[in-house]
C-alpha cells in the first residue's frame, strides 16, 4: 500500500471513531446529585446615611437628649422680647448616627424670612424701610449662630465652630467642629444665637421690632 492510500486510511479511521464517541459508545459514566432550591433573602439595612435630631436639656450638670425622630416637629428657639447686642441666647439638641456609615454633619438655614411690622423708637431715622413687613428687617442679617459640641456623658465642651451670621448660613453650611459621628454614634451641642461684638447703636435702632423666621436643617454627608 502507498504512504498516500495509508494516509487516507488512517484519516476515515479516525472519523469513524470520532462518530462513534459522539453516540456515546465511548463516553465516561457519570452521575449527580442535586439539592432542592435554596433560597438567601437579606435582611433590611438602614440608609447609609440616617440622622435623628432630639431636643435636650441642660441644668449645669447632666446633658439629657429627648426622644429622636428624623425631623422635629418644634423650633429650638421661640423668643418674642430679643435685644440684638445685650445677651446671647443657647439651644440644646442631639443628633445620632441611625445610618450604616460614619458621616460628616453640617448646618443650614432653609425659609428665612426677615420682617419688620412697625417703626419703633429711631428706627425710621436710620431704616427707611422699617414697617415694610415680610421681606424687610435686618435682623438676621445682625445675628450670629454658632454650634459647639459637648460630651453627652459629661457636658465638658467637646469644639466649637467660628461665627457665622444667620443670613450666610442660607448658602453656606456650617460644618460642626470634631470628629465624624460614627454608626449609632451620637453628639449632643448646643446652638448660640446672639448679635456679634461692636455692634453700634444705629445697627440696633435699625433692627428693633425686626422679625425672623427660619428652619435649620442638618445634613449628613456619609463617608463612603
Amino acid at each position: 500500500m502507498s504512504r498516500r492510500n495509508t494516509y487516507l486510511s488512517l484519516m476515515v479511521l479516525g472519523t469513524v471513531i470520532t462518530m462513534i464517541g459522539g453516540t456515546g459508545i465511548f463516553a465516561v459514566f457519570t452521575d449527580r446529585a442535586t439539592t432542592d432550591t435554596n433560597t438567601v433573602i437579606s435582611t433590611e439595612r438602614d440608609r447609609v446615611a440616617h440622622i435623628q435630631l432630639a431636643t435636650a436639656t441642660w441644668d449645669g450638670i447632666n446633658w439629657t437628649c429627648s426622644e429622636y425622630s428624623d425631623d422635629l416637629q418644634t423650633g429650638l428657639f421661640d423668643v418674642d422680647s430679643y435685644q440684638p447686642g445685650e445677651f446671647t441666647m443657647g439651644a440644646y439638641a442631639c443628633l445620632k448616627n441611625a445610618g450604616s456609615a460614619g458621616a460628616s454633619i453640617s448646618l443650614r438655614a432653609l425659609d428665612l424670612i426677615n420682617s419688620d411690622p412697625a417703626c419703633t423708637g429711631d428706627e425710621s431715622s436710620v431704616d427707611p424701610t422699617c414697617g415694610g413687613g415680610p421681606g424687610t428687617g435686618q435682623l438676621a442679617g445682625i445675628t450670629n449662630i454658632s454650634v459647639g459640641t459637648v460630651s453627652c456623658a459629661t457636658a465638658e465642651i467637646v469644639a466649637a465652630t467660628e461665627d457665622a451670621t444667620l443670613t450666610s448660613l442660607t448658602s453656606s453650611a456650617l460644618a460642626f467642629p470634631g470628629p465624624d459621628l460614627a454608626p449609632g454614634g451620637v453628639v449632643c451641642f448646643g446652638i448660640n444665637f446672639g448679635a456679634p461684638a461692636g455692634l453700634t447703636e444705629t445697627q440696633k435702632q435699625a433692627a428693633q421690632t425686626d422679625k425672623v423666621t427660619w428652619r435649620f436643617a442638618f445634613d449628613a454627608t456619609a463617608n463612603i
